[in-house]
């Protein structure tokens, strides 16, 4: 299943990628805006499979000068330009075997789109970004035949951050989601390691206030019952490491820890690597894993892997 679904995401990609040769290459290394094109294979725990692809697109107040000082993936960020960034995405996935309410799920397809403003200026320590998504209208189809089609959700997130000096800062910020609040802690630290390249390390925390109790169902010989009484509140907590060999590459690891405050926890990890073939295009792929041993109340249990793959060109 992995094979075939991802030998037709890096033959999209490579289209793309030979579509953009056409275009004129740029005598500087500096852009101003980035397009970019992705695909994903997901394998659900149980047998199910699906497929994701999605767009994003940034523009940013100045142009980026990319240089050897720094890697280029960080430069809009610790050279603190303002920018929008919008993405829009969708999935599909099949032969789920997922209780929801007194049934069981076995297809199910959704969209998300999202735009979001990062405002910064090279001569002041703070900055500030603004978030708003859209979870579209999920439709389900059960082992009755029957189907649902879920509400909308709308997501609003605010993040201030601040430089202790040129690549150590810290931030915090408040997210709501319908009937959840989320609030949190983070910080990162560039480091160059000279001829060696560079690494950037980041933490996060992140609490989790949801407004309901909610009773977990499983699927047991084919029959719905009860499972554990789900509590109101998680928590997050994220390590990453990213290593830049060159200005131009980039090899990173995340590992996140859920905590769901009744004796349960789940975990990701992601890896991912990417390399500028051009000063102006990008290629990257990654890899995930989601693990649980019980239902989170935001997103159920739902384990899987995935591996995508994403083409992107600056201008």
């Amino acid at each position: 299943m992995f094979e075939r679904s991802t030998l037709r995401i890096f033959l999209a990609c490579a289209c793309a990628i030979l579509s953009l040769f056409v275009m004129p290459v740029w005598a500087d290394s500096s852009y101003q805006f980035s397009l970019g094109v992705h695909g994903a294979d997901l394998d659900y725990d149980g047998g199910a499979d699906g497929e994701g692809y999605g767009l994003y697109a940034a523009a940013y107040l100045e142009p980026i000068k990319l240089t050897a000082a720094m890697p280029y993936n960080l430069t809009p960020f610790y050279t603190r330009t303002s920018g929008l960034f919008l993405n829009t995405s969708k999935s599909r996935v099949t032969d789920l075997n997922q209780v929801r309410g007194s049934q069981v799920l076995k297809k199910m397809d959704g969209h998300v789109s999202s735009v979001g403003m990062r405002l910064a200026n090279a001569e002041l320590p703070v900055w500030a970004s603004l978030d708003y998504t859209r979870v579209g209208s999920s439709h389900y189809q059960f082992s009755s035949q029957s189907r649902a089609t879920a509400d909308r959700r709308y997501i609003k997130s605010a993040t201030v951050g601040l430089f202790l000096n040129d690549t150590l800062g810290a931030y915090g910020f408040y997210e709501n989601d319908n009937d959840q609040d989320s609030y949190g802690l983070g910080a990162h630290y560039l480091h160059s390691l000279g001829n060696f390249g560079f690494v950037e390390t980041g933490l996060q925390y992140t609490k989790i206030d949801v407004d309901n109790e909610k009773i977990s169902l499983e699927v047991v010989n084919g029959t719905v019952r009860n499972s554990n009484v789900q509590a109101g509140n998680e928590s997050d907590r994220v390590v990453s490491l990213r290593y830049f060999p060159t200005v131009k590459a980039e090899i990173g690891l995340r590992y996140r820890k859920m905590d769901y405050d009744h004796d349960s926890y789940g975990y990701s990890v992601i890896a991912n690597a990417s390399y500028y073939i051009l000063s102006h295009l990008q290629l990257g792929v990654r890899y995930q894993e989601v693990h649980q041993d019980d239902g989170a109340i935001r997103m159920s249990k739902m384990e899987y892997k995935s591996v995508s793959g994403s083409v992107s060109f600056k201008f």
